[in-house]
Formats: structure tokens, sequence, C-alpha cells
């Protein structure tokens, strides 16, 4: 991680990669949960969520361990609405590998899967069981979560690649994205 000071670049301290949260950094966030503004990252390997304070002088887990046990991919903080939470896409396997098919939210105290977000599920397989389903990444809009990928239906709704999450089901979000492939662009709103 590095911090921008307005002029230029400078390591941010402590270096994540010296406390035992691997080998980087995949996604990044600010966010209050409650205990004051905070820098949240996900790492690349299977500890997951790390957390510090602004101005703090270390990294916490996020309750490691406790749901998320996997790389997480993308990370996106929704402080109002109905989908209010912490969520993060999970991988499954190694990095430059992984099957990110998971999708999780954190309560304050632990990490669960989000209901119908399993994309191995038999209801979120679409027309053709062979192609690769997964997220690549997440960000809110009007209090709900967007879900984006590669993946024909998620919480048994077919939805082309994109969806939201109202905080109780998933939806589609117009008729969607066609021809999504790795490496594509990250939806931003």
């Amino acid at each position: 991680l590095a911090a921008w000071d307005g002029s230029a670049w400078s390591p941010h301290e402590p270096d994540i990669n010296n406390t035992g949260f691997g080998s980087g950094v995949r996604s990044i966030i600010a966010f209050d949960d409650g205990s004051g503004d905070a820098i949240w990252v996900g790492a690349r390997n299977e500890r997951g969520i790390a957390r510090q304070p602004i101005g703090g002088t270390g990294w916490d887990p996020v309750n490691q361990g406790n749901g998320l046990t996997q790389p997480a991919i993308a990370i996106e903080a929704i402080d109002a609405g109905p989908a209010q939470g912490v969520y993060a896409v999970g991988a499954r396997g190694r990095f430059g590998d992984e099957a990110a098919r998971d999708l999780f939210v954190y309560d304050g105290a632990a990490w669960s899967q989000v209901p119908g977000a399993d994309l191995d599920d038999p209801g979120n397989i679409g027309a053709n069981p062979t192609i690769s389903r997964f997220i690549l990444d997440l960000t809110e809009l009007n209090g709900e979560l967007v879900v984006a990928g590669q993946f024909e239906k998620i919480g048994g709704q077919t939805v082309n690649n994109i969806a939201i999450w109202n905080g109780s089901a998933f939806e589609p979000l117009g008729s969607g994205i066609v021809g999504t492939t790795p490496g594509d662009p990250d939806v931003t709103t």
C-alpha cells in the first residue's frame, strides 16, 4: 500500500506485507463501521479482510476465520439503505486461478454468505453448465449492492452478468451485460 500526500506517494506504514496478511492487497475501501474511519483491505491470501483505523499503527483481521477464510477479490461497504453492511467476494483456490463464487456480508461480529449468492448452487447454473461463473466486482447504488462478473443467474434470477442485492433478494439490473470476460473494466457508479 502507498499513501498520496497531495504531491508524492509514500509507503503506508505498517506495510501489510509484513503483518501476516500475505503478499499484498487485492481491494481497498475507506469505511466507518461505527468505531471510526478506517482503511479496509482485501488480502491476496486466505486471511481475508484486514482493517486499520485512520492514524492507527497496526492491521487487525476482521473476524478472520469466522465465515470468510478466502482471499478477498473485492470489498464494498454500504452505510445506509436496505443492503447496509460490508461485503466481500471470496475466491476459492489460488489467485490467478480463482473462482470468485462466494459473496459474504459482515454484520460487525461475523461473516456470512449472502443468501442465493453461491454460484455453484444448482439454482444459479444457467443454460450452459460448463461456463465459468464468478463475481468480479461490487459497488453501491442507492443503498443497494451491485454485483458484476460472469454469471447468467444469481439468487435463482436470470440477470446476465450484473444484479442488484436489495438486502433480501437479487434482482436483474436492466437486461444485464452481454459478453463479460476476465479483465474487463470494473463496474463503477
